[in-house]
């Protein structure tokens, strides 16, 4: 999934999100490092690679030997205080037995001469396993707890003024569940093609691909979010951007996402939620609800830079043909932006080589304050809370109307839209912001209702001691009270959800406060303590079975009842397939993707074992797209590939075609090794080359030159455009998650 520094493969063709604006800067932190940042276009120029020192250190937890490397600033000189960046690597599926002293990481050159000429000291871990997604768990080590040493290990040897975190898929997984978890340490975070919201990129996993991404955190947590306590917390570290969007107050938070990444994907043609438009730009009501996920609608930090620039701040860049890939970074961007040399906004950079640039038509986020309260209008159509339009230059009509027992007090705007409250209009001109505020028309002493909810049977538990019945509702003077939670069976206490004016101190903590500002509602959730476990085994095909289970034989749609425990699994041999993957669902998972591994089983769940019908090896055929910012391009037997990708594809004739590229026309293929292109038809011999080039296509109006919109919301918005990688059918994106290379250095 999330390789370190690897590109996955794009596949399919579409429309793909072109996400461009600038959403009007907020005050410049200050802090700049010694050294001024250079120019934004030598990111990805020939680089002299500094050099590198490993520095040892253990762990305060449990004493384990690690290390990480430190790379030192240009010119540094130890009198003085340098801003320090830590880097955490992309995820290693196979380095997931703990190794001493840590896995060596493949740091990117580029980045570290972007480092030193922007004036910081810039340490990169070499964690334990290399699967560990940077939590803490008995299983997984205390991998955030490392982090955390090895920044002090660094502060004990250098003079530190500022720290900063950023990382690429995983590793930008486990900034923002470290950097978000420690209000106050970090003064910026960067994540680079990353998610904010594990449950629902699990989801994707076994929805697109027929398997989670996640193997190594399932078996390391106990299963998914509602088989255990454990896997419960884990989940809700790796989602804290979308749990607790306002924990990024006070940072400079730094954002890439590609249309065409399909391990995480930010395109509604792949997939419902989109990681970062989802927590950056858009009010999202999507959650899992069988895996305790909080129900409760996303506040983007769009909505929170609105209200309070001062405090919010983040620079997203948007790659519409960026494909999973650390090219996605602009490390000098990055640094420019951490010290305050570039301002924040929403950018479109042009993939490999991101630079930001302007958008084509500006982006406008509406906002009402209280969040929770009312709707903002444009054009007579009405909008809740955290909605972004893509709304090109012009007037538009705008009002404001506010929840029962409010009232409207103002509408401002920010960045480029202007208000004009004696017309109700607004004018844009660039991308910003529109803000209703509302007040209470309550006389006295304000009060609200709050609803007091439990699942199932479950009781409540108690408000400022007091027991409350489950599923009522009680009329609160606004304020602050105590509240705790009721032990429910054999379940055990896992979050408070909440609702409306409804808001807690600790969602984590049984035993907390509650905070009342308006109407809402609070409910404890629980996971079941298990004794035992149902299992349902399957085998496809059904004739390839029987599997062993713990050294019994178990054939296809057999049901075991299983105390949670781990056990041998094993997928015999069948003639005329081969064993493909498994399959593990619910409180099952499996420790490994081969067929001899083990079954690990936490709570109620399924597991399939998978074989596929016996082919001959296939040969590698490298891609080649000129230019490469025409994306997926390369079109085989269906499958889309993009610049510098490769296949395997058995010998003998494919149907073969190029793609659209925008404001290019088809040139010609060239075919090198032991492929060759004909038409249609592209036939494979032996391992080769195809490459396609495009010429620029004079007689289509330049990028740019129509900036209509359909009038159909920002689905459908002008900023809709370009390739796109969709991932056609589960099973050709399991075959295609097989082939994608697991290299150290993505």
């Amino acid at each position: 999934m999330l390789e370190r520094r690897a590109a996955a493969l794009a596949v399919g063709l579409g429309l793909v999100l072109l996400l461009a604006a600038w959403l009007g800067a907020g005050p410049v932190a200050s802090g700049s490092p010694p050294v001024a940042p250079a120019g934004l276009s030598t990111a990805h120029a020939s680089v002299t690679r500094p050099a590198v020192s490993i520095v040892n250190y253990t762990s305060s937890i449990d004493g384990f030997q690690l290390s990480y490397q430190e790379y030192l600033p240009s010119g540094y000189d130890p009198r003085l205080a340098y801003p320090l960046a830590v880097e955490l690597h992309g995820i290693n599926p196979t380095e997931n037995a703990p190794k001493a002293g840590g896995y060596n990481t493949s740091e990117d050159g580029r980045t570290i001469a972007a480092a030193s000429a922007a004036g910081y000291l810039l340490i990169v871990p070499n964690t334990r396993t290399g699967d560990g997604y940077y939590t803490d768990s008995p299983y997984t080590g205390p991998q955030a707890q490392d982090i955390l040493d090895a920044i002090t290990h660094e502060e004990s040897l250098r003079n530190v003024s500022r720290l900063y975190l950023f990382g690429f898929s995983m590793g930008g997984m486990g900034t923002l569940a470290i950097g978000l978890a420690h209000p106050g340490l970090f003064a910026g975070l960067g994540a680079i093609a990353t998610e904010s919201d594990i449950y629902e990129l699990t989801s994707y996993g076994l929805s697109i691909r027929s398997g989670p991404d996640v193997n190594a955190l399932l078996n390391t947590s106990g299963g998914y979010p509602n088989a255990s306590s454990i896997a419960a917390s884990v989940w809700q570290s790796l989602s804290m951007l979308r749990l607790q969007p306002e924990a990024a107050k006070g940072l400079r938070l730094y954002f890439t996402a590609g249309g065409s990444d399909l391990a995480i994907p930010n395109n509604p043609s792949v997939w419902p939620y989109l990681e970062a438009n989802d927590s950056l730009l858009q009010t999202s009501c999507l959650y899992i609800s069988g895996w305790n996920e909080s129900p409760s609608c996303t506040t983007p930090l769009a909505a929170y830079a609105a209200l309070d620039p001062a405090n919010f701040s983040f620079r997203y860049v948007y790659e519409p043909n960026g494909v999973h890939d650390y090219s996605q970074l602009n490390a000098t961007d990055l640094f420019a932006f951490f010290s305050g040399s570039v301002g924040p906004g929403l950018y479109t950079g042009l993939y490999p080589v991101p630079t930001p640039v302007a958008p084509r038509v500006p982006l406008v986020t509406l906002v009402t304050s209280p969040f929770s309260c009312g709707t903002v209008s444009v054009n007579g159509v009405p909008y809740p809370n955290g909605f972004t339009l893509s709304l090109p230059a012009g007037s538009y009509n705008v009002t404001a109307t506010p929840c029962v027992g409010y009232a409207t007090t103002s509408i401002s705007t920010g960045g480029g839209v202007r208000y004009n409250a004696a017309s109700a209009t607004v004018a844009v001109g660039a991308s910003g912001s529109v803000v209703a505020r509302f007040t209470t028309t309550t006389p006295g002493p304000a009060n609200a209702t709050v609803e007091f909810l439990a699942p199932g049977s479950c009781p409540f538990g108690t408000l400022d001691g007091v027991t409350v019945s489950p599923n009522t509702a009680r009329s609160l003077a606004l304020g602050t009270y105590a509240i705790a939670a009721a032990s429910c069976g054999t379940e055990s206490f896992s979050r408070w959800v909440v609702a409306g004016g409804a808001s807690v101190g600790a969602a984590l903590s049984a035993t907390t406060s509650l905070t009342v500002s308006g109407n809402g509602s609070v409910e404890p959730l629980y996971a079941p303590s298990l004794t035992e476990a149902n299992v349902s085994v399957r085998v496809l095909p059904a004739g390839c079975g029987p599997l062993l289970v713990d050294g019994s034989q178990v054939g296809d749609g057999a049901s075991l009842t299983m105390a949670p425990a781990t056990v041998p699994l094993i997928a015999g041999s069948c003639s005329g397939y081969d064993f493909s993957d498994w399959i593990a669902e619910g409180g099952v998972a499996t420790s490994g993707a081969g067929p001899s591994t083990q079954l690990v089983v936490s709570g109620s769940g399924s597991v399939a074992a998978v074989y596929t019908i016996s082919t001959t090896l296939p040969f590698t055929v490298r891609f080649l797209v000129t230019p490469a910012t025409c994306g997926a391009a390369i079109l085989v037997d269906g499958v889309a590939y993009a610049n510098g990708t490769r296949g395997l594809l058995p010998a003998g004739p494919h149907t073969l075609s190029g793609a659209s590229c925008v404001g290019e026309s088809f040139g010609a293929w060239t075919a090198t090794g032991n492929v060759s292109a004909s038409g249609v038809s592209l036939v494979v011999s032996g391992n080769g080359t195809l490459a396609v080039s495009y010429n620029p296509d004079l007689s289509r109006p330049a990028p740019g030159a129509n900036n209509s919109s359909s009038g159909n919301g920002w689905l459908g918005s002008a900023w809709l455009w370009g390739p796109l990688g969709v991932a056609a059918g589960a099973a050709l994106a399991l075959s295609i998650a097989r082939l994608r290379q697991r290299t150290r250095t993505g």
